[in-house]
């Protein structure tokens, strides 16, 4: 998510402002002093369209957990599974899907999906596979489960997967 700096007086922050010696600015200067970050809006549809996908996701990534969360060592600094809100920030496994554009794909826009390793252990080619096709074959029976009368596909874009077809942010009833 895109964030800006801004520069505030004291006065018009208080308790919601931290104080940095200097942190860079998104347009590359030093800003100094008291800063607030804020988050750019974004359109109330595609909140609750990612909203939905992360909770499939968060959905996979328990499952995931429970079937192959014991066969790596969790990185020393990673939290242990459950132990935070939200699963992309506890446990073995790490799953997101960000939205891309598509410029120079074969597929266009879609999410790409990742599957992370939060371990220092070397994970081996065949565990990887084996993890990631068992996601794969979560991820393609939920999908229509989250976004009915769409037609989205989990494919493979090159050397990544990527959720990809009808990602219009109207209801799927009103275009039929």
């Amino acid at each position: 998510m895109e964030k800006f700096c801004y520069y505030l007086r004291i006065s018009d922050v208080r308790d919601f402002a931290v104080p940095l010696a200097s942190i860079p600015c998104n347009t590359g200067c030093w800003l100094a002093g008291w800063v607030i970050m804020v988050d750019t809006m974004r359109h109330p549809l595609v909140e609750e369209w990612e909203r939905r996908l992360d909770a499939i996701l968060q959905e996979v990534d328990q499952e995931l957990e429970a079937r192959f969360g014991e066969l790596y060592n969790l990185h020393p600094v990673r939290p242990a599974n459950g132990a935070t809100g939200n699963r992309q920030y506890d446990g073995l496994f790490r799953i997101t899907a960000n939205f891309t554009a598509g410029f120079g794909s074969e597929v266009g826009p879609g999410y790409v999906l990742t599957i992370g390793f939060s371990t220092l252990e070397p994970v081996s080619a065949a565990d990887r596979a084996t993890i990631e096709q068992e996601a794969i074959t979560r991820l393609r029976a939920r999908l229509p489960e989250a976004f009915p009368g769409r037609k989205l596909s989990l494919i493979r874009d090159g050397a990544v997967w990527k959720i990809a077809g009808d990602l219009s942010l109207d209801a799927a009833e009103d275009r039929a």
